[in-house]
Parts: structure tokens; sequence; C-alpha cells
């Protein structure tokens, strides 16, 4: 988040702080202000399609400087935002995979 934050102007919430979990091992926990309103699973079907045409505007915005993010420190893999592995619950139900470095062609 500290890394989205510094590159960015995405709203975020502000980070407290974040450690490993001392008697789950390899799950991280972040401490976090807590945002308020409703989750936009459960606001969409109440919204005017106006609304849900600005949403996904801003929703472009952010994916936009998402992508345009550079890699930090010049890593040229798939990867954690400090360069190991990653969770994707796609891949995985509860494991971790990677980091997967890039070939140059």
């Amino acid at each position: 988040m500290q890394f989205v934050a510094s590159g960015t102007a995405i709203p975020l919430p502000r980070v407290w702080m974040s450690f490993s979990h001392p008697f789950r091992r390899g799950t991280e926990v972040i401490l976090m202000d807590r945002l308020t309103g409703a989750s936009l699973e459960d606001a969409w079907d109440r919204w005017s399609d106006e609304k849900k045409g600005i949403v996904a505007e801003q929703l472009e915005r952010h994916i936009s400087q998402l992508r345009a993010l550079p890699p930090p420190s010049g890593l040229r893999s798939v990867c954690s935002v400090t360069g190991g592995r990653i969770r994707c619950f796609r891949l995985h139900a509860d494991a971790t995979t990677g980091p997967f470095n890039f070939r140059d062609a």
C-alpha cells in the first residue's frame, strides 16, 4: 500500500502497522484505518446508470495509475512488491507461488 500511495493519487486507508502473525506462520497482518460506506458489491444495484458511469471512470483512472507504476528496483518479474513470493487465489487456494523472472527475447 505504501508503494501504491507513493506513486499514485489513489485514495487509500492509512496503514498503522504491519507484522507477521505470531501464531500463523507465513501470514502477514496489516492494521489500517477502516473506511466508511458500503462496498461496491452492496451498492451497485441501487445506483443509477449515471452514478455507475462515474464509478467506472474512477476505477479506470485508478487502474491506469497502477499500470503506469514502474517496477520497484528495476525488477523484471511477476512477484510481490518486495520481489518475493505472491499469494494468488486464482492459482492456489492457500499457497504462495513465484517469483517468476522474465527472460529477454
